[in-house]
């Protein structure tokens, strides 16, 4: 019993065991993000003075990116979902972190531990995502509302990638520190850009103050996108490719050039949005009429953003509207 549970804490490479594991992280996420959402950030964020102009500037990012139009209780139901969504990519990255930056406080084997289920914490996400997303859309009207077809899409392709990915390279080079690396490097990247969107979103573009500390996130989103998704990722994805090839590994080979051509036409989609919206909140002043307008076009997050059905409870239960009632 003890040998088993250790292949468990291991993450060993056992199919079984990665198998089980990715079910396990699923089933995690599938309670801890509606929990997180309903009992931590909505409650908190109810009770900010920026929540109005937070959840406003969320319903127009949401607008921009999926052409649908979100009731004020429904964009603020999935802005606080995004949140979630935020915290899960920043404990996968924190994981892969110690085995990354080559922490030697932390034992090699517990670094490659974590690191290894840093990669199944996404992986499990990604997989509950899908099933959660599916059936929602599929029997609920709730779900086709907070779902366009074009992003369901978009989630699948990104998605399907991280999945396959994962479990064979845990199984076969789950000790391998690039691999570690890289996914550190994707989920940390996703998380500071994610992070300092909605960090953003809650200042005063119309005060100094407040557009400063917006254009200081930027700067530094901006330089972490170019470190994990360009510069760095390069020379790790040529490491992970010269490693595959030299160990024979012809199929994950043909896999790993896939899976890092098409992350790359999203990396530098990503290095063109984040330079696109550099030079636009460079330019913003706080006198400028139009200027939280200007904040939502120039916003996009790294991540497709999660506009994820409505699950727990009827988001109007807790949308800003309703809470303003209540005071009332």
């Amino acid at each position: 019993m003890a040998a088993e549970a250790q292949l468990w804490l291991d993450a060993a490479p056992v199919w079984s065991v990665q198998l089980g594991l990715m079910a396990a992280w699923a089933a995690v996420w599938f309670f801890a993000l509606p929990a997180l959402r309903d009992r931590v950030f909505k409650p908190v964020i109810a009770k900010k003075p920026w929540r109005d102009r937070w959840t406003a500037l969320n319903r127009a990012m949401i607008k921009k990116m999926t052409w649908t139009e979100f009731d004020e209780a429904l964009a603020f139901h999935t802005a606080c979902d995004f949140l979630s969504i935020i915290t899960q990519h920043a404990l996968g990255g924190f994981m892969a972190m110690p085995s990354a930056i080559g922490l030697q406080v932390v034992p090699g084997a517990i670094r490659g531990a974590l690191a290894r289920h840093g990669a199944l914490c996404e992986a499990g996400w990604e997989l509950q995502d899908i099933v959660v997303r599916s059936c929602f859309f599929v029997f609920t009207e709730d779900g086709r509302k907070a779902n366009p077809p074009g992003l369901l899409l978009i989630f699948a392709l990104h998605h399907i990638m991280g999945i396959s990915m994962v479990v064979p390279m845990n199984m076969y080079y789950g000790q391998n520190t690039y691999y570690h690396e890289l996914v550190f490097m994707l989920q940390l990247a996703a998380f500071t850009s994610m992070f300092s969107q909605q960090y953003g979103f809650t200042l005063d573009p119309k005060t100094r103050a407040g557009l400063a500390q917006m254009q200081v996130s930027v700067v530094a989103s901006c330089l972490m996108v170019f470190y994990s998704r360009a510069g760095r990722y390069l020379v790790v994805g040529y490491h992970l490719l010269v490693m595959l090839y030299t160990s024979g590994a012809r199929v994950m080979l043909v896999g790993g050039i896939v899976t890092l051509l098409s992350m790359s036409v999203v990396n530098f989609n990503f290095c063109a949005e984040s330079i696109a919206k550099l030079r636009k909140f460079m330019r913003m002043r706080p006198e400028d009429e139009a200027v939280e307008t200007q904040i939502v076009d120039a916003s996009s997050p790294i991540e497709p953003c999660p506009m994820s059905p409505v699950r727990a409870s009827s988001p109007t239960s807790f949308g800003a509207a309703q809470e303003r009632k209540k005071e009332n």
